[in-house]
């Protein structure tokens, strides 16, 4: 299906178009790349958090307990780091994701981003990942004219946590942070945590969802565009 002519898109001004970053526009959890990366680029954050796992891990698996678990993990890696340390990492991860766009970039999505943005739609990239390393990303990868919403984080006890923890129905509540309120033309997405931006979408998109996103998606929403 293209998007690429405004003739064939529904006539309502602007046209605003909501695309989730992990899993959708990039492959992979980004989050944990960037918190990753932090905790190697000093070492002993790394093993300390690899000794919390077996208690922070199963918080992760919970939405109720999603950003206690990610928070956790932020802080134990980011503990006693400058903003230039962070800003060196983050800048190294863009550089790598960039550097290797047939290993990242989800091509079909990219596909249909450009061609809403070549029928100048609005498009909002809309992510639990930290907002910083997600405009970096992009950025480092060529694209243009979007706005990114993302995760932001807070200073606490010298190390950062989450706050706003943009995941989930939470989504809703940054974008109107932003003035960007529903309806939306499109929503695009891989993962049914997503079903808040999907509900309130005219027309909602699933891109390469896993088995269990899709079947859950399908038992709300019942038939709706995949983009494989």
């Amino acid at each position: 299906m293209s998007v690429s002519h405004r003739s064939n898109l529904p006539e309502q001004q602007p046209r605003l178009v909501l695309f989730d970053f992990d899993g959708t526009l990039i492959s992979g959890d980004n989050g944990t790349r960037m918190i990753v990366e932090f905790a190697r680029s000093r070492g002993w954050p790394l093993i300390t958090s690899i000794l919390c796992t077996p208690i922070i891990l199963p918080l992760l698996l919970f939405p109720p307990t999603k950003r206690l678990g990610a928070s956790m993990y932020l802080w134990l890696s980011t503990v006693g780091m400058g903003k230039n340390q962070i800003n060196r990492c983050l800048k190294r991860l863009a550089a790598v994701t960039a550097g290797n766009p047939q290993h990242y970039r989800i091509e079909p999505a990219w596909e249909r981003l450009q061609q809403h943005l070549q029928a100048g739609d609005k498009v909002v990239v809309i992510t639990g990942c930290w907002e910083k390393m997600a405009k970096k990303t992009l950025k480092a990868m060529g694209l243009n004219g979007v706005t990114v919403i993302g995760s932001r984080k807070q200073r606490w006890l010298g190390g950062y946590i989450s706050n706003p923890h943009c995941y989930g129905k939470n989504k809703v509540h940054c974008l109107a942070s932003q003035n960007i309120t529903p309806p939306w033309t499109y929503a695009y997405t891989d993962s049914v945590s997503d079903r808040h931006l999907l509900r309130l979408a005219d027309k909602p998109v699933l891109v390469r969802p896993s088995l269990y996103s899709l079947i859950r998606v399908k038992s709300i929403f019942g038939n709706i565009e995949v983009i494989k």
